[in-house]
């Protein structure tokens, strides 16, 4: 019947007996079974109050089916409430295999001593008859030991608190200040020192307090020295160079001790170096009089501020036509701090001969220019301005004879056809109309 218990022999063993690992394996992969188990750790699982412990199960589909697996810790254990997870389900084809890590951690409170748990492995949709089986095993709690360790070891604080969310803000060339506060916890007289192995080292200057000599005269330290019990402060102050990128810099904090040259005291202190926004932008003009061929200028941008700025341009003409053609190369860069970039503009005039004017002409554009993250720009708007220089002279002479001479051609066919004088007549032939003549009375 499936009520009944199964309960593997391996769960008997413990690491107290020799060899009892090898034992665990060997019964727990008998040909047979549908499912292997093997455990690890297989005896006894030794977790210190206040740590994390594991137990990995693997689990072997030696059926000749596939199967839904179920890994969990009994319901009646008083150690399920210490496991992180406690129930895990496996999909297991025929002849596969598979790990599941159990988590768990033991509160401080809880009495070191050994306790039982029983670890359950049920496939009831596809092994019905052969499942669940349990496995025993033992769990040994050691005493809470932390604090006993820790207690004679110095601490330290670092005032303002400071966290990813709220860090503390600082300009580039200001300076802001930090308290480290010392505990001395030995039985000794200590002597501390500080230092921030992230920051080279004109970023941070480290002050201890000052000291006295037996004549009673002030002298500068490099330590703070504190007596058993005592506490003291330590001033850093931090100044982020000019040039320094803004974001959010996490430094390390590390405090040595002469007691305890091996002892590690660490804190991370969060600083925001805020953002200064100043592009310097320049229109540079290379060919402004032209003739037939494209104006050129150039936009020189140079990013002075501590942050990558994403710019955008745009050039179009401000007197309401279309003549022209602007032509940007990029129209669209992207600056790092301290970094120049030039912008090419390309403004061609009307390529029909017969537009250019005889007196020339005057092209009037702007270029627009718009941060792509909207921050600030001193100035967003550059004019400039292209000659097209007037014809040669002689094409203006030449166009007034053609006329001329077109007027002229106009008024002689007009004076021909209407007003030239009619011929006077004139002789021809003279002949008598006959040669034969009758005389006269």
């Amino acid at each position: 019947m499936r009520g009944d218990r199964t309960i593997s022999s391996s769960a008997q063993t413990d690491q107290s007996e020799p060899n009892s690992n090898t034992r665990l394996m060997q019964q727990a992969l008998t040909p047979g079974k549908p499912i292997a188990t093997i455990i690890n750790p297989s005896g006894t699982l030794r977790v210190r109050a206040e740590e994390e412990g594991e137990l990995r199960v693997t689990v072997s589909n030696q059926g000749n089916k596939s199967a839904l697996i179920d890994i969990s810790i009994d319901e009646q254990d008083t150690a399920k409430q210490w496991f992180i997870s406690s129930h895990e389900r496996l999909a297991l084809n025929s002849g596969q295999s598979s790990e599941v890590l159990l988590k768990l951690k033991v509160p401080k409170e809880i009495i070191p001593r050994s306790y039982d748990y029983l670890l359950v492995v049920d496939a009831p949709q596809h092994y019905p008859q052969e499942t669940p089986i349990y496995y025993p095993g033992k769990i040994q709690v050691l005493p809470f030991v932390k604090e006993a360790l820790t207690f004679s070891e110095p601490s330290f604080s670092v005032q303002p608190t400071t966290t990813s969310e709220a860090p503390m803000k600082v300009q580039p060339g200001e300076t802001v200040e930090v308290q480290v506060w010392v505990d001395n916890r030995s039985e000794r007289v200590d002597r501390f020192r500080l230092t921030c192995p992230d920051f080279k080292d004109d970023w941070y200057k480290v002050s201890y307090p000052e000291g006295f000599q037996e004549t009673g005269l002030i002298v500068a330290t490099d330590g703070l020295e504190l007596n058993p019990g005592d506490h003291g402060a330590i001033s850093l102050q931090i100044t982020p160079p000019l040039n320094t990128r803004a974001g959010v810099y996490s430094p390390t904090i590390r405090l040595y001790s002469e007691n305890n040259s091996q002892l590690v005291l660490l804190d991370i202190f969060y600083l925001q170096v805020t953002g200064i926004d100043l592009l310097d932008i320049e229109m540079l003009t290379q060919l402004g009089r032209v003739k037939n061929e494209a104006g050129l200028f150039k936009l020189q941008l140079h990013n002075r501020g501590n942050r990558e700025r994403k710019i955008a341009l745009k050039a179009d003409s401000t007197d309401g036509d279309q003549l022209c053609t602007y032509t940007l190369e990029p129209e669209e860069v992207e600056i790092l701090p301290d970094e120049r970039k030039l912008v090419s503009l390309k403004v061609q005039p009307p390529k029909s001969w017969w537009r250019r004017p005889f007196y020339g002409r005057l092209f009037n554009f702007a270029v627009e220019v718009e941060d792509k993250e909207q921050l600030p720009l001193v100035n967003n708007r550059f004019q400039g301005a292209l000659m097209w220089e007037a014809r040669p002279w002689w094409q203006f002479w030449l166009l007034v004879l053609s006329v001329l001479g077109i007027i002229g051609a106009m008024a002689f066919l007009i004076w021909w056809s209407f007003f030239r004088p009619k011929p006077s007549p004139e002789i021809v032939e003279f002949s008598p109309e006959s040669i034969a003549y009758q005389e006269a009375n």
